[in-house]
């Protein structure tokens, strides 16, 4: 049995499957290649000497570089005129939940309220006599109803 090299023991891999693994890789690329259109190959064709070119050489590297920045800078600004970011933040609803909930409980209260007058009520022909003494026609005891659900 032989002796683990000192590159397997750091890498993980012996050299000889690293270079398979290298090879493998490569025939999967040109099977990819081969299997792109003429122009998606033009376009990985072009990538690929751009950045061998820019591997080798700092200063094309560097210029290649604020350019791809400037390109980004002129799409953010074309992105911001056509959809432009609201200047203030959109109002929440809290308030407007909290103004119908008060709104909502006091409606409950006018409506436990009426039920209580009705309930204690009696009813004398078309006329309510209440416990409080006041006659009351039924039509307006309904208009105060209608009222307070409107």
């Amino acid at each position: 049995m032989a002796e683990p090299s000192i590159v397997q023991g750091l890498f993980g891999i012996t050299p000889e499957a690293y270079q398979r693994q290298q090879q493998r890789q490569a025939m999967q690329d040109a099977i990819a290649m081969a299997q792109l259109d003429p122009m998606q190959l033009a376009r990985a064709n072009i990538r690929a000497k751009v950045q061998k070119l820019a591997e080798s050489d700092l200063t094309i590297r560097s210029d290649l570089e604020k350019l791809y920045k400037e390109l980004q800078d002129a799409v953010q600004k074309k992105a911001a005129s056509l959809y432009p970011q609201p200047s203030a933040e959109l109002p929440s609803g809290k308030a407007a939940i909290a103004a119908a909930e008060t709104d909502y409980n006091q409606r409950l209260k006018a409506i436990d309220s009426q039920l209580e007058r009705q309930t204690t009520n009696l009813t004398l022909g078309n006329k309510y006599i209440s416990t409080s003494g006041l006659i009351e026609a039924p039509t307006e005891l309904g208009k105060a109803i209608q009222n307070l659900l409107s």
